[in-house]
């Protein structure tokens, strides 16, 4: 589970922060990342992870909502439930604050002359360990006040 940050600005100085970031930032949801891997048990070297494309395989982003000034993103705790398992999970294990796993990808492209864009949407991490998932499980992550997603894995 991790934030997902839609850009209503571009992040084009090569100095961008959280805060540039959260100022930018038009709307954040709770997503999901569903990673596969070539390798039993996943990817176990950085080798490994980047030959396997970093084992992105799918991703899904639920309701957005306008981030409030109020919310301080580092500091959302989080649950997964897969079934009857539950998963806890935190902001604050995606670089400390979400907003700076952000930040410090605006900063990395920049170095080879891209940025990120206005309607960009960026998954921000994950906010908990990655958990295996089976055909016929249904997950829910709850973000609090960012809110909370569904899937029904087929």
């Amino acid at each position: 589970m991790e934030v997902a940050f839609t850009l209503g600005e571009a992040l084009p100085g090569p100095q961008v922060t959280a805060r540039d970031v959260r100022d930018a930032t038009a709307t954040v949801a709770p997503a999901f990342e569903i990673v596969d891997s070539r390798w039993r048990g996943g990817a176990r070297t950085l080798p490994m992870l980047v030959a396997d494309n970093t084992n992105a395989a799918r991703a899904m982003v639920g309701p957005m909502v306008a981030p409030s000034a109020s919310v301080d993103l580092s500091k959302i705790a989080a649950t997964l439930t897969i079934g009857s398992r539950t998963v806890p999970g935190s902001a604050a294990a995606v670089m400390g604050d979400p907003a700076e796993a952000v930040a410090w990808l605006a900063r990395h492209l920049l170095r080879s002359g891209r940025r990120l864009e206005a309607g960009d949407i960026v998954l921000s991490g994950t906010l908990c360990a990655p958990t295996a998932i089976s055909a016929g499980d249904h997950l829910v992550a709850d973000l609090g006040e960012l809110g909370r997603i569904a899937l029904d894995v087929n």
